[in-house]
């Protein structure tokens, strides 16, 4: 089943929550409660929730871990009014080019997969889009793309169909192939993600404007200095406003850019969260 492009979220008078980096299979290995863990779950279910948006890595990999991790969500917060938008780790044992065990794996949880959709809420609207990177954070794209190459567990974990199957004869083809992907793959799909985003923002609205870009997302010089250790993002921009940029990873980010603040919206693996002073991924809007 696809999904919509734009969802209005109902008004029931609660607020949006989002959330991002949950990695719940990593707590459900310790036997702990992910959301007690980060002192979040009283305000589950001591808040309003009109919807709850994931943004990304809500597990560790595609499959039945990212099933028990929407089912422990939906004790929380209806499955209807959660929104799932894929992180890298969400991709894990899965298809690049092909998300529509992703997003039937959502739908048949009861939620929404929120890929490329536009979410509004009152006088909110979310931009959801993974964006991925384009390797062009420090300004040595190639060198980037072989480190990423070498060491970043994507390329080992995600696949691909491979291009230019091999004619037998005109009524054969060879099976299709499946293969890792590549630092271009992850690129060419940037640019896409991109895109969309550029002309979700250039289409004139009556809403405010929340973008939630995930994962990997490249930024400009005066960002590098101070970013250089992060490889994730979010992007939040707003009409009214200057523009906010809110990067996470694992490690914690605040600080300010031209037209830019830059700050976490993430939790992290249970083993790192001692590292992390002072993090909560709750945000409240409306």
């Amino acid at each position: 089943m696809p999904s919509p492009t734009v969802i209005e979220i109902p008004d029931n008078g609660g607020t949006v929550a989002v959330m991002a980096d949950l990695h719940l299979k990593s707590y459900f290995w310790q036997g702990s409660n992910p959301l007690k863990f980060h002192g979040l779950e009283d305000r589950l279910l001591r808040e309003n929730v009109d919807a709850l948006i994931v943004s990304g890595d809500l597990s560790d990999t595609f499959g039945p871990s990212l099933q028990d991790a929407l089912a422990y969500l939906s004790r929380y917060v209806p499955a209807d009014r959660i929104h799932l938008l894929p992180g890298n780790h969400d991709y894990y044992s899965g298809r690049l080019d092909n998300e529509n065990r992703l997003r039937d794996l959502v739908h048949a949880s009861g939620g929404w997969f929120a890929q490329k959709t536009e979410l509004h809420h009152r006088s909110d609207r979310f931009l959801c889009a993974t964006l991925w990177t384009d390797f062009d954070l420090l300004g040595d794209q190639e060198a980037a793309k072989n480190f990423a190459h070498r060491f970043m567990r994507d390329v080992d974990m995600i696949s691909i169909e491979a291009l230019g199957h091999v004619w037998l004869d005109p009524d054969q083809v060879l099976p299709r192939r499946i293969v890792p992907v590549t630092p271009e793959d992850i690129i060419a799909v940037h640019r896409e993600h991109r895109a969309w985003l550029e002309e979700r923002l250039a289409t004139p609205h009556c809403h405010r404007q929340w973008q939630d870009l995930r994962d990997h997302a490249s930024w400009p010089t005066p960002v590098r200095r101070r970013a250089n250790r992060w490889s994730h993002a979010s992007l939040s921009l707003k009409p009214d406003r200057s523009p906010r940029a809110e990067r996470h990873r694992h490690l914690v980010l605040r600080t300010f850019a031209p037209g830019a603040l830059l700050h976490s919206c993430r939790n992290t693996y249970p083993e790192c969260f001692n590292r992390l002073p002072g993090r909560r991924s709750w945000r409240r809007r409306g």
